[in-house]
């Protein structure tokens, strides 16, 4: 009688341990997914740092004996260096470069210019536009990361 008492127990027994591992499996997915995502919103961050500063030293270093800046657009995904005193989307000496598509430009907040361009300007590199851009995943705008461009030309990722 003992020995039925505990072979009847074996099958409840692995239920509970296959459901707990099942728990723990779908726990780990979405706490994982959701680190991945706010990895991917954190290294598009770091993508278009490097992009101002692109821009900037370009200009520093008198390339093409020429000013540089960097366009983007509210709503878009695309942020692009352009040769010059104004952005012309047809111009050939652009370089565009674009974001995850799970990431999108959400603000773009610049005072100075036409709104949605930074110029740097020689010697010193410095911004003839500055404020801040925000960039935020297309699927949880309230996941962002706010981009903060000062008049010196530099940029930096706000805590």
């Amino acid at each position: 009688m003992d020995y039925k008492l505990k072979a009847g127990l074996a099958i409840p027994k692995t239920l509970v341990v296959l459901g707990t591992f099942t728990a723990l499996a779908i726990f780990s997915y979405f706490a994982f997914g959701g680190f991945q995502k706010n990895q991917v919103l954190n290294k598009e961050a770091g993508k278009i740092v490097s992009i101002f500063e692109e821009a900037r030293l370009l200009t520093l270093s008198a390339q093409d004996a020429s000013h540089y800046g960097v366009y983007l657009k509210a709503g878009g995904r695309e942020v692009v260096i352009f040769r010059g005193d104004i952005f012309l989307p047809t111009s050939l000496t652009n370089q565009s470069y674009f974001l995850d598509e799970s990431v999108v430009i959400s603000e773009v907040n610049l005072i100075g210019g036409n709104g949605d361009s930074v110029i740097f300007s020689r010697p010193a590199g410095s911004a003839e536009q500055h404020g801040t851009v925000i960039i935020s995943l297309s699927a949880q705008p309230e996941n962002s990361i706010t981009l903060a461009i000062y008049p010196t030309g530099a940029i930096e990722v706000l805590p």
